[in-house]
């Protein structure tokens, strides 16, 4: 499988932060860079992060100090940006070692243990800052900062959970349902999709999500011993849906609270 390693985003992140005076048509500069530009593309609306004007205003904020109202996700990010700002020379021995693990194309043997790589030629990886996330769609997607407490090893088994999504959405059953269950469906979507990649990397899954508080610490492992009684809350859920006692909202959000359905 060949690699293209894309790395400008990440670079033109530091040249911003060498500049004395940043403006706004810096900001906009920075985000039509190819690399942020397919990362708004593809996994802005996923992470809650938002599409190009969404993360404009997180920048602006980050960079200028400009006032604005912003989610939980969009706060963190800003908060994420600010510090690999303010540290930013230590982003290019970082992003060194980074990519010394993703040349070694380690992260694909361990992919393909839990999918039919055959189905892929290529993958493109790109190198960036944008918070404390990474992703799979199409291509994987690494803000370098958030890798940093992360050890090499570690680093490899995340992008192979990543590396992962994109191998199984090639080989994705195509689910559907009436729209009265269509939380249904998602659950049906994280248990194939999240379960299976979790297998290239659970720990580090809970480590980040703990350390950057997705979830609760020890949230994962009282789940994990008490899966049986989240499986019967699951399966009373889905009866209430069916026979209209509840609403598909109630089955989302209780899978969503902690991300259970990464435990499950």
């Amino acid at each position: 499988m060949n690699l293209n390693l894309n790395e400008k985003g990440l670079f033109q992140f530091i040249e911003l932060c060498n500049k004395n005076v940043i403006t706004e048509s810096d900001i906009d500069e920075l985000l039509n860079n190819k690399s942020y530009s397919k990362t708004i593309e593809l996994m802005g609306l996923n992470w809650g992060i938002g599409l190009f004007d969404d993360w404009k205003k997180i920048f602006k904020v980050a960079f200028l100090g400009n006032k604005e109202d912003l989610n939980k996700i969009q706060s963190l990010c800003v908060d994420h940006i600010i510090k690999a700002k303010n540290d930013y020379k230590k982003l290019i021995s970082l992003s060194n070692r980074i990519i010394e693990v993703i040349n070694s194309k380690e992260f694909i043997n361990i992919a393909k243990e839990y999918a039919f790589i055959d189905s892929m030629d290529s993958i493109d990886v790109h190198l960036l800052i944008f918070g404390p996330n990474a992703g799979g769609n199409q291509a994987i997607i690494m803000d370098a900062f958030f890798l940093e407490p992360f050890e090499d090893k570690e680093i490899t088994r995340i992008l192979a959970h990543e590396l992962h999504h994109i191998i199984r959405s090639k080989h994705e059953v195509e689910y559907k349902a009436e729209s009265n269950f269509e939380e249904i469906l998602q659950m049906a979507y994280w248990f194939e999709s999240e379960g299976t990649a979790n297998l290239c990397n659970f720990e580090e899954t809970n480590k980040l999500y703990e350390m950057f508080g997705y979830i609760e610490k020890g949230s994962t492992i009282y789940y994990l011993n008490n899966i049986d009684v989240l499986m019967n809350d699951i399966n009373n859920l889905i009866v209430d849906i069916y026979e209209n006692q509840k609403s598909g909202k109630e089955l989302y959000q209780y899978l969503f609270d902690n991300l259970k359905f990464h435990a499950i």
